[in-house]
């Protein structure tokens, strides 16, 4: 991910063209690590989300609402105290990854007074940093004594950027010639990374190939164009080619299409909004990861028990092959009874079934009588054949559970809340996949999971998020002329759109909703299935959410989810 100075640096003056002027109305502090900044600016309301989070460190514009603390934590106080109010003068970056956020306003007496708001964003190194006009740190959301490194951050001390002196700004040609032109021939993306300030590795690999740079043959012509992209780099939020967007499933946020990383890049308004969307991301991956964690574990222990099962099962039933073989011993020897004898160890008798193979060597027991040979057979084959009947049913049932938890490790993935996956865990209980644990009894009733709902053209669509869900929307929410949807040949959500005869269009976007919450959602296209509620059955005995289908139409759609309806 691209944060560094290239990206912060028009991410800041965005910012700053938004908010700027803008007056400070309310400071909260969601996290340990986070505060928000609610500000009122040209008559809109913005909140700047500002993270020291060493995971995700960011600054940017958020749009969702975090509950707070019943008591807000000391830094939260802290801003209240001196900064509720103040105007934002200017929002910049300094060297490498700081932004500075200058404020001003007046004190509870009404002095005039201004502060600086540093956002240090360097994994774990990051902090967020109040200091007054004098340079002295009012308080820090992480307080660093002097003895834990080289600086310390404590109130009443010197505040010091953390700076690069010994490297070569984006926008100083001259030191980027330097660099080049005494490279001896090592890796020059590497240096550059290096040496120029704030610029990450894939920074500097998009910089070489959009200036055309040739490792094997630098010319001064080649070099004059790499200067000419680093100052177009450096000035990113002017040019045309400032294009905030994300890429594919908002795994990443740039300033513009990385034509270096190739793929797919989808536009946003604001890089604002492409950062907000990936940490996003990333924060339903986070707690997803410890909301499920135990029961992805189970289900992956569970499905490896399965997988064996079912080759055991398959090396047995290619024993049960030998059955018919010993059924036609026992009626060979049957017929052959008055040629045999006590203490034979082999027979060789005529084969009336197969004119291809007209005499067959029965193998026997000397210490047996014909009699009791050709009953040891037909015990071999009745216990065989009850044997295979016994497997296919054991295998047939253990492939229907393989599928199933399948279908629960796709759930897993995209579970974000508590009710969810406790829904799952139920799931899991249900199949043997995980032991039941009873639990303390409370008064307070645990809140049902809710299903994702949209509203495409009006027109509510709603999506289970696990096959419990998927059986109660189906057959107990949705009314027999509502449309239902599913992906083909994959496992998936059911979505159901709450019309009757919908347009074509509304269909292709509940689609859509479904292909993309299925296992082929990474896939370019897929095809959905689509038909009226009434034409979907429960498959009989089946686990939840297993159903069959007639009378259904399919269409082709690119996987994709519109906005949820907010609560």
């Amino acid at each position: 991910m691209p944060s560094d100075l290239f990206t912060l640096k028009p991410l800041a003056a965005e910012l700053n063209d938004a908010l700027k002027g803008g007056k400070i109305d309310k400071i909260t502090q969601p996290e340990k690590d986070e505060i928000r900044l609610h500000i009122r600016a040209f008559g809109n309301n913005y909140t700047l989300l500002i993270s020291a989070n060493p995971e995700a460190p960011r600054i940017h514009l958020a749009t969702d609402k975090r509950p707070n603390p019943a008591t807000a934590p000391a830094f939260c106080m802290h801003l209240r105290k001196h900064i509720s109010g103040f105007a934002i003068d200017n929002i910049r970056t300094l060297d490498d990854r700081v932004v500075e956020i200058k404020l001003s306003g007046r004190t509870e007496l009404k002095d005039k007074a201004e502060y600086r708001l540093y956002v240090e964003i360097m994994n774990r190194y990051s902090n967020i940093v109040l200091v007054t006009s004098d340079g002295r740190i009012s308080d820090a959301i992480k307080r660093i004594s002097f003895d834990e490194g080289k600086r310390g951050i404590i109130s009443g001390a010197i505040y010091v950027i953390p700076s690069q002196p010994d490297k070569t700004a984006l926008s100083d040609g001259e030191g980027i010639k330097k660099l080049l032109s005494d490279n001896d021939g090592g890796d020059i993306a590497s240096l550059l990374t290096r040496r120029i300030n704030g610029v990450s590795r894939i920074t500097v690999n998009e910089l070489l190939l959009r200036a055309g740079y040739d490792c094997c043959n630098p010319t001064e012509e080649v070099i004059n164009s790499v200067i000419r992209t680093a100052k177009e780099f450096d000035g990113i939020y002017e040019s045309q080619s400032y294009c905030p967007c994300n890429s594919d499933g908002d795994a990443d946020f740039f300033a513009m299409p990385y034509l270096s990383l190739g793929g797919n890049f989808h536009s946003r308004k604001s890089l604002s909004e492409a950062v907000e969307r990936h940490f996003e991301l990333s924060r339903r991956q986070r707690a997803n990861k410890q909301l499920t964690s135990h029961l992805v574990t189970a289900a992956v222990r569970y499905e490896n028990k399965l997988n064996k099962k079912l080759g055991d099962y398959a090396k047995k039933l290619e024993e049960c092959e030998n059955m018919e073989l010993y059924r036609l011993y026992g009626e060979l020897l049957t017929a052959n009874f008055y040629r045999l004898k006590k203490g034979d160890t082999s027979a060789e008798v005529q084969n009336y079934y197969d004119e291809s193979c007209p005499v067959v060597s029965i193998p026997l027991d000397e210490n047996h009588t014909p009699q009791q040979n050709a009953a040891d057979y037909f015990r071999k084959y009745n216990k065989l054949k009850r044997t295979r009947t016994n497997l296919t049913a054991m295998k047939a049932e253990c492939e229907k559970n393989l599928d199933y938890v399948k279908s629960l490790k796709l759930y897993l993935k995209t579970c974000d809340d508590r009710a969810a996956a406790a829904e799952l865990e139920k799931e899991l209980v249900g199949i043997g996949a995980l032991k039941a644990v009873k639990k303390p009894s409370s008064k307070i009733r645990e809140q049902a999971a809710r299903p994702l709902e949209f509203f495409i053209d009006g027109v509510k669509v709603v999506a289970g998020k696990n096959n419990i869900q998927n059986e109660e929307l189906t057959f107990r929410t949705a009314d027999r002329n509502h449309i239902w949807l599913h992906v083909k040949n994959y496992h998936g959500s059911h979505v159901i759109i709450f019309a009757e005869n919908p347009s074509e269009e509304i269909i292709v976007k509940a689609a859509a909703i479904a292909a993309a919450l299925s296992e082929a959602a990474d896939n370019g296209k897929a095809e959905v299935d689509y038909t009226v509620r009434r034409n979907v059955r429960k498959i009989p005995g089946g686990l939840p959410g297993m159903v069959n289908y007639t009378d259904y139409k399919t269409v082709t759609v690119i996987p994709s989810l519109p906005a949820q309806k907010d609560e």
